[in-house]
């Protein structure tokens, strides 16, 4: 059996080097270079190793074969990778996550979550309950947000003898991460909704608060009905495991420790300061508050849990232990990868942006500016499940909403609609940041589940933006 699983290694590691290799070989095509077509061939193979072989292995071999493409030296690409500012983010987001479950502040609010009396006998109430925490608490923080609620799932699911990479948890995980991810853009004035909003700055002048938080908060209710109802009535998965009476009165009786009350006064402290600089005027103490971010946060955080005592123990009692368990490896790896090659795709240079736009602006032909934003929709949102979705919305979004205005359309709304299927990035782990932390959880998701809940919020994206959002919007705007 050993021998038979080592032949089937060495067999998808060939194909892997084989993809990179021949598909770097072939002929340009548009306006693709011959740099273009070797990072072709790294993406490709790396996409292909990963869901064959080894996240790890498959992630190293992609970098080093990008670094032989001309996009850069090999020391170039895995300093891009490693030393990228998501990548520091994420690892730094896992050690405050390893801090919080040391102190089993997760342990207690997976009893929290599950003692609710309303919700008691209510498994899907539950489920709902979560994905609207985390959509809240992603306005704080999206990453670290959605660590700490998968770790707190991960506790509900040792109450509850729920099985790792059963269907029921990896659309829960799942869900937390379209949740936690699309939350970060609650608020105009956050650096994430920033980045994408030029588009709206160019036709708008300015944000328009009231259209920005109607579309968002009336999107994703729409999106949590839908994700809901496909879990219940589409998938049809068994959530009766949430409907423990033993485990409600088990839970209901027990009283928070003194650990675990500190690391919610950890977790309030995290909030409040990352929250506060976004209402601060602009000052100095603004931009030095701000530029602590969650690196800052979370260092602050990890002293204080070594510095503190509780019963003549520290919180922290070994922070090596502690972060180290907290890592995950496949996730970091996944990350450091994606960042360089995602980057190398839409290089000037390689020439592939700037072959799928023309493609892109040739679909729309004589239509009307609805049929136009809808169509945009599903093509942009297709092709962000491979290609990073700021670049998208940097590259193509100004000129789109320029054809929109062009047919009498609104681009405002143009943008929206095409703003959350771009963000549904996560049938690949190419898609974005988050989507790679998903597909690397092979611990509690298989590569199937991955890929066809990914797939699924696209679907769920579509539906929502396209019944709910564009009518909704037409009638009141």
């Amino acid at each position: 059996m050993a021998a038979k699983s080592n032949t089937k290694i060495w067999i998808h590691f060939c194909i892997m080097v084989a993809l990179i290799v021949i598909i770097g070989q072939l002929p340009c095509f548009g306006s693709v270079t011959p740099m273009g077509m070797k990072i072709l061939g790294v993406f490709i193979g790396t996409l292909y190793g990963w869901l064959t072989i080894d996240f790890i292995i498959s992630s190293i071999v992609g970098m080093l074969f990008l670094g032989l493409s001309g996009y850069g030296t090999v020391q170039e690409v895995f300093c891009a990778g490693f030393s990228d500012s998501t990548v520091v983010m994420m690892t730094m987001s896992f050690f405050l996550v390893a801090f919080l479950n040391h102190v089993d502040l997760t342990g207690a609010l997976a009893g929290w979550l599950l003692t609710r009396k309303f919700s008691e006998g209510k498994p899907w109430l539950i489920i709902t309950m979560v994905f609207a925490i985390a959509f809240i608490l992603g306005a704080i923080n999206s990453f670290a947000s959605m660590l700490l609620l998968w770790a707190v799932m991960y506790k509900v699911a040792d109450k509850l003898d729920l099985k790792k990479r059963s269907l029921i948890m990896a659309y829960i995980l799942c869900g937390i991460v379209f949740f936690a991810g699309n939350g970060g853009y609650l608020f105009p004035f956050k650096g994430g909704s920033i980045m994408f909003s030029g588009t709206i700055k160019e036709v708008a002048g300015t944000i328009p608060n009231l259209e920005w938080y109607f579309a968002v908060i009336w999107s994703h209710l729409a999106f949590l009905i839908l994700y809901v109802f496909m879990g219940r009535f589409v998938l049809r998965l068994h959530a009766e495991a949430f409907r423990r009476p033993d485990v409600f009165e088990e839970l209901k009786g027990q009283k928070w420790t003194k650990q675990q009350k500190w690391g919610l006064y950890a977790n309030i402290f995290l909030i409040i300061f990352l929250t506060v600089p976004d209402f601060l005027p602009a000052s100095s103490l603004k931009t030095v508050w701000s530029s602590f971010g969650i690196i800052g946060a979370t260092v602050i955080i990890l002293a204080a849990g070594y510095l503190i005592s509780v019963d003549g123990e520290r919180l922290l009692k070994n922070p090596i232990e502690a972060c180290k368990d907290g890592m995950m490896w496949d996730v970091f790896f996944m990350i450091a990868a994606t960042m360089p090659i995602g980057a190398a795709l839409r290089a000037d240079e390689a020439g592939i942006m700037s072959t799928v736009v023309p493609f892109i602006m040739g679909l729309t032909g004589d239509m009307s500016w609805i049929v136009f934003t809808v169509i945009c929709a599903i093509v942009l949102g297709l092709l962000t499940q491979v290609s990073h979705n700021l670049i998208i919305a940097m590259v193509i979004f100004p000129t789109f909403s320029g054809i929109c205005v062009n047919m009498g359309g609104d681009p405002i709304l143009w943008f929206f609609v095409n703003f959350w299927a771009i963000m549904a990035a996560y049938t690949t782990p190419a898609g974005s940041g988050y989507s790679a932390v998903m597909h690397g959880n092979t611990e509690w998701l298989t590569t199937k589940q991955a890929y066809g809940l990914g797939f699924s919020t696209l679907v769920v994206t579509w539906i929502g933006s396209f019944v709910f959002l564009i009518p909704a919007w037409l009638l009141l705007f």
